[in-house]
């Protein structure tokens, strides 16, 4: 792990010294395992967990371990808290009670875990902004296939999917997005597109030609509200009176009436995607790009026309 002591913890939150890092160590094994690890590959998370042991990261390294416990310790908390205080033993599962403490109530505790999970969703996407920010000072990580997973598709960024739609924790709700994304770009957009796809993943933005740069935004916007609306079936993103957020733990539960909202939404975004193809296969079509062919229409038939007039025997 990349914290081994409370007094690391207590640089990122209000805790008392009495806690017991074996205690919520649990919570912050699970935290890491969860959230970071998956964000920075095995790979670069074990070199960087090897030199934190042996007291040998650099500058870069270190302020990479700031943004990471500023986001880990909020999340490892709000696994602990949903836990914490309860006493287990031969007469089961309890939370005690003394004159000199009262524990918290259900509602405290759940505006407890809301606040930790949320301070803990801000920082993870503030980790991803600085890595992206700073990538050519971590080249293990920029050639991770985690990182370049995300890089090769039409929709590399939540940026983009904020040009249709407002996102609350834009990096981390992106993510989320990511199997929707995945399944209707290779499902859907890179069939239609044939050959011409990977010539155009490959592309860098300085590469794209006149024909690249009028057929790549309508795939994107395809793309985008397809994946949106499966992203909102699957339960990974929900509507917010913010936008699009990530669904995580209680987080996730949704009302009746946000059901029916998502519903409706999904619907219209599954008819503008589809909209949006007809528009990308007439323009595929049209310029006819290389990798592209369009398809053959065989003309249609004639109708026979029947001889008219009397037949004398």
């Amino acid at each position: 792990m990349l914290i081994s002591t409370i007094d690391e913890i207590r640089q990122y939150a209000p805790v008392s010294r009495d806690l017991n890092f074996k205690s919520i160590e649990p919570a912050v094994r699970k935290a890491e395992r969860r959230f970071i690890i998956p964000l920075l590959g095995v790979d670069f998370h074990t070199e960087l967990k090897l030199d934190y042991e042996g007291g040998t990261l650099d500058a870069a390294q270190t302020q990479l371990l700031g943004y990471i416990r500023s986001a880990s310790v909020p999340l490892a908390l709000w696994y602990y808290v949903q836990i914490g205080g309860v006493q287990i033993d031969d007469s089961g599962i309890y939370k005690t009670r003394t004159d000199q403490r009262w524990n918290l109530g259900d509602r405290e505790q759940k505006t407890l875990e809301t606040s930790y999970l949320f301070e803990g969703l801000e920082a993870l996407d503030d980790l991803m902004n600085y890595l992206a920010d700073k990538i050519v000072e971590f080249p293990d990580y920029a050639d991770s296939k985690e990182f370049k997973a995300e890089r090769l598709s039409l929709v590399p960024s939540a940026s983009m999917v904020q040009g249709l739609f407002n996102m609350l924790y834009p990096r981390v709700t992106f993510r989320a997005m990511r199997e929707g994304i995945r399944y209707h770009e290779q499902e859907r957009i890179a069939p239609i597109m044939q050959g011409y796809y990977a010539n155009l993943v490959a592309k860098k933005e300085s590469e794209l030609d006149e024909d690249d740069k009028v057929l790549l935004p309508v795939a994107r916007r395809a793309l985008i509200y397809l994946a949106t609306a499966r992203a909102l079936l699957t339960r990974s993103v929900k509507f917010t009176n913010e936008g699009l957020q990530v669904m995580i733990g209680e987080n996730g539960s949704v009302t009746p009436s946000e059901n029916s909202r998502i519903e409706a939404a999904v619907k219209e975004y599954e008819k503008s995607g589809e909209a949006t193809l007809q528009s990308l296969v007439k323009l595929l079509n049209q310029l006819q790009p290389d990798g592209y062919t369009a398809p053959v229409v065989d003309p249609a038939p004639v109708a026979c026309q029947e001889s008219s007039g009397f037949i004398l025997f």
